[in-house]
């Protein structure tokens, strides 16, 4: 007997289990009670009509509690990882860096301000572009300095 080959677009039941937040064991009896499984919108709709008429299903609910609990479990223990290892960095650092590349950017947009009036005073378009474009490269250079200090100082750690 041959198998049929299943659709790409039809998803699993890993699929179904994760996008309904239900385990994949309580998906398939689901499908046992009449659950289409053949698309994700299907499958809420289903879900979303038997809670209407039933009143809701207190162990789906309850399961759905118990995946969102354990999901955020792990993600909490990731994060206290990865900060164990030095994998993040601290909110102060971030903080710090943002103000100081932010201060930085601003006082050469103020000086840009001031300058480029001064220097393309009396200059027509095609003499004055170059030296506005150059003021330009300044201040992303600036931005890119700062950039780069933030990241030699906060080196991606391999996982």
């Amino acid at each position: 007997m041959s198998r049929k080959a299943k659709p790409s677009d039809v998803p699993t039941l890993a699929e179904i289990a994760a996008d309904l937040e239900i385990s994949t064991r309580r998906v398939s009896q689901l499908k046992d009670e009449g659950m289409p499984v053949h698309s994700l919108a299907a499958a809420r709709q289903w879900r979303s009509d038997k809670a209407k008429e039933g009143g809701g299903d207190l162990k789906d609910q309850l399961t759905q509690a118990r995946i969102k609990l354990v999901k955020e479990q792990e993600r909490r223990i990731k994060l206290e990882n990865d900060e164990a290892v030095g994998k993040t960095v601290s909110r102060a650092d971030c903080v710090e860096a943002w103000i100081r590349a932010g201060t930085a950017i601003n006082s050469a947009l103020r000086a840009a301000s001031i300058e480029i009036p001064r220097v393309c005073m009396g200059l027509n378009l095609e003499q004055a572009t170059p030296k506005a474009k150059a003021k330009m490269a300044e201040i992303q250079k600036i931005f890119a300095d700062v950039e780069s200090e933030f990241w030699a100082s906060h080196e991606e750690v391999a996982p």
